[in-house]
């Protein structure tokens, strides 16, 4: 979407999507609490919530702009200027 689309997204690229939403659905630095790859180590009730914020977001009723920042901001990174 974020290359086919006229919305100018926040984010570009599959692996930051992904990120910001599995971030968003742990509200916090999920790989902090949990083992790699995500998708292996994730409870039952994170796929459903991070599919829910994914719908949410192609739907905009939710701003992927303030997730990503809140995604950056929990792993101590700052947006460019």
């Amino acid at each position: 979407m974020a290359r086919t689309s006229d919305i100018r997204w926040p984010v570009r690229y599959d692996h930051c999507f992904q990120r910001t939403v599995l971030i968003t659905v742990w509200y916090g630095v999920w790989y902090e609490h949990r083992a790699r790859p995500a998708y292996i180590h994730l409870s039952r009730d994170k796929p459903v919530r991070a599919e829910q914020l994914c719908e949410d977001i192609m739907a905009n009723r939710a701003d992927l702009r303030v997730l990503n920042s809140q995604s950056l901001n929990w792993r101590g990174k700052r947006l460019p200027l």
